[in-house]
């Protein structure tokens, strides 16, 4: 579904113009970790492409697209966090899958959902940091968080690797793969 967003346009309006894309989760060009080939990856994979997006919900096993929730709760330091998740509502909507969003508090209801895994199609804009490329991982990769179950024993066998290392030259290479 990341074919059916309008990236630069969202950039352009909600952000000013004052953003920079960012290819792979909690990763950017100035840290350890980083794959230059990402850049040059990511139009294929995930670029705007409305077409490819129609066909995804058939591709999926659901030709007329599926439902997803997303919770909208206001983000310290992130004031488009709100105005981010209708900015993809909307795309969606045009390619036939509904994105219901409903307007919650992260501490009453948000984390407790998350926290039970009471929270299947659920989607959320989390402000990243490109400063603090293991936590995100952490949080996003690696199941570390209350967020995201671990996806695979590969990625976490990747993970433990990468914990282990103090050497910042040594952690190029486990987060590079992690990233990918």
């Amino acid at each position: 579904m990341h074919h059916a967003l309008h990236r630069d346009a969202r950039r352009k309006v909600l952000d000013k113009g004052r953003t920079t894309p960012m290819e792979v989760q909690g990763f950017s060009p100035d840290v350890a970790g980083w794959d230059p080939t990402w850049e040059h990856r990511f139009p294929e994979l995930y670029g705007s492409d409305v077409r490819a997006a129609q066909r995804l919900p058939a591709v999926a096993g659901d030709p007329h697209g599926f439902p997803a929730q997303a919770g909208l709760f206001p983000c310290a330091g992130a004031p488009a966090r709100i105005p981010s998740m209708a900015a993809v509502q909307i795309p969606w909507r045009e390619v036939g899958s509904a994105l219901a969003l409903e307007a919650t508090d992260w501490v009453a209801k948000g984390q407790p959902t998350l926290r039970d895994r009471q929270a299947p199609g659920a989607l959320d804009a989390l402000p990243p940091s490109k400063k603090a490329v293991a936590a995100q991982i952490a949080a996003f990769n690696a199941g570390k968080a209350l967020v995201h179950p671990c996806e695979t024993t590969d990625l976490s066998q990747r993970w433990q690797d990468l914990v282990q290392r103090t050497d910042p030259a040594g952690r190029d290479a486990p987060l590079r793969q992690i990233g990918t």
